[in-house]
């Protein structure tokens, strides 16, 4: 019986998410409750994740990352970038390759993409070569940094927290 009910919140909340006739965050918040009136989950199941240590940093990484775009951080970097490419294709992945790591490396690697997509855009409409040829190194350089340090993409850190649970004796990755 728990199954057909799981299946049905399933199915719901993807014609929900499809639809979009309820906000897809509000159809994300009411997932958690379905469960729980459902029977599927208890109480303390349901919000457990949220106590983890993973989870609050994640959620500390994207607020890091919102305000490193709101601010302009990035933005004088895209600029800086822009400048010194110099019209060479080549010049600009090599200064992708140097900086991007980095930059992904220290904040969640998702916003550095979002952030560097308009600039390599117009980057690539300035150079007169096709978009691909600068975003898809780009994606590549942002996992590369993310996956240096524990905060550079949401996987590291949720696996640090897993890690930590199952062996509290090695006190995770450092």
């Amino acid at each position: 019986m728990e199954i057909l009910i799981l299946s049905i919140i399933i199915l719901a909340v993807l014609v929900l998410y499809i639809s979009q006739v309820i906000p897809i965050e509000i159809t994300s918040i009411l997932i958690l409750p379905a469960l729980v009136f459902a029977g599927i989950l208890d109480l303390e199941q349901a919000f457990s994740g949220f106590s983890s240590s993973a989870t609050i940093t994640i959620g500390a990484m994207f607020i890091l990352s919102q305000g490193l775009m709101r601010t302009g951080v990035l933005e004088f970097i895209t600029l800086t970038l822009s400048r010194h490419a110099k019209g060479s294709p080549v010049r600009v992945l090599i200064l992708l390759a140097v900086v991007i790591p980095v930059a992904s490396a220290f904040m969640n690697n998702t916003p550095v993409v979002v952030m560097m997509v308009p600039v390599m855009l117009s980057v690539a409409s300035e150079l007169d070569v096709k978009a691909s040829k600068l975003l898809i190194p780009l994606s590549y350089f942002a996992i590369l940094g993310g996956t240096c340090t524990l905060i550079g993409t949401s996987t590291n850190i949720l696996v640090n927290d897993l890690y930590r649970q199952s062996m509290p004796e090695q006190g995770g990755f450092n």
